[in-house]
C-alpha cells in the first residue's frame, strides 16, 4: 500500500508499506487490531497495531520511529519485529528542514 506523507500541506514523499505482511507479523505477537492511514502528516503516525487484551498499541511514524502507548517499553521481540518491518518498508521522503 502506498502511503502519502505530507508536510505543511505539501506532499513530500510516500511509503511503500506491505500491510498484509505487517499485519500477519503483528498478529503473531498478539496485536490483532490495526489502523493504517493512506495519508499522514510527517510527524503523525501512519499505522497503529493494538493488542485488545492488554490495551497496548504500537505506533509507526514516517521518520522510521515507533512508540508504544501506556508508558510501556518495547520487548526485545517487539523491537526485532519493528526493525524487520522498517527494514523491509521502502521510504521515499524528501523533507528538508528549514534553517533558522
Amino acid at each position: 500500500m502506498e502511503i502519502k506523507v505530507v508536510f505543511r500541506g505539501v506532499e513530500v514523499g510516500h511509503i511503500d508499506f506491505d500491510i498484509y505482511y505487517a499485519i500477519a507479523l503483528f498478529r503473531k505477537h498478539g496485536y490483532g487490531s490495526f489502523t493504517i492511514r493512506s495519508q499522514c502528516n510527517f510527524y503523525d503516525h501512519f499505522a497503529v497495531f493494538k493488542n485488545e487484551d492488554t490495551e497496548k498499541a504500537i505506533y509507526l511514524y514516517p521518520n522510521r520511529s515507533c512508540l508504544k502507548n501506556n508508558e510501556s517499553t518495547l520487548t526485545y521481540d517487539e523491537l526485532l519485529l519493528i526493525k524487520y518491518i522498517i527494514d523491509n518498508t521502502k521510504y521515499e521522503i524528501n523533507k528538508e528542514e528549514e534553517s533558522e
